[in-house]
């Protein structure tokens, strides 16, 4: 049904606020990274395109399920990515509740810092972030690991929850944007 959706024509709109400055991504590099279990051995979760596009170097992968933290349509009214201004869109964040199966991913340990700025300069556009970098729990085959993801801004303007499944079905059956549907 996804490819049924009509593409998205037209210039994409300006993002509702800054972009953080280089500034910023060092800072929240060095902010996420010093709550680190270990500066040798980081690890990253991806539950979305960040499993097929990882956007980053790894040197070592497994699937893995963060427990407490589940896949939901909770980040709108994207008017900028999936969506538009006359059909706004969701997108998936990882929110509260559940569990969520996913890839653990290892970063180099000599290039941690490099790769880290990478992934967050895909996964936080805006100054004012829907997605928030934090560390959580990973269980794996060989064994429990911590991981940074992006979770739902909770308090931030694009949350949204309580939606029924009809809610998000018919939000999903006619929104594109720039990058999709």
């Amino acid at each position: 049904h996804v490819a049924r959706v009509a593409p998205y024509v037209g210039d994409p709109l300006p993002l509702p606020t800054e972009p953080p400055s280089a500034e910023d991504y060092a800072d929240a590099v060095r902010d996420i990274l010093a709550m680190a279990p270990s500066r040798r051995d980081v690890w990253m979760f991806a539950y979305g395109s960040l499993i097929w596009n990882p956007a980053c170097d790894v040197v070592d992968s497994r699937p893995g399920t963060a427990h407490g933290w589940r896949r939901s349509f909770c980040l709108g009214w994207d008017r900028w990515f999936r969506g538009s201004e006359k059909h706004p869109g969701l997108m998936l964040s990882l929110d509260r509740g559940g569990q969520c199966r996913g890839m653990a991913y290892r970063l180099p340990p000599g290039a941690i810092e490099n790769n880290l700025d990478r992934i967050f300069r895909r996964e936080i556009r805006t100054r004012v972030n829907a997605h928030l970098p934090r560390w959580v729990d990973i269980g794996t085959a060989q064994c429990k690991i911590r991981a940074i993801t992006f979770v739902i801004n909770r308090k931030g303007p694009r949350y949204v929850h309580g939606l029924t499944l009809e809610q998000v079905a018919d939000a999903l059956a006619v929104a594109a944007g720039p990058v999709g549907s």
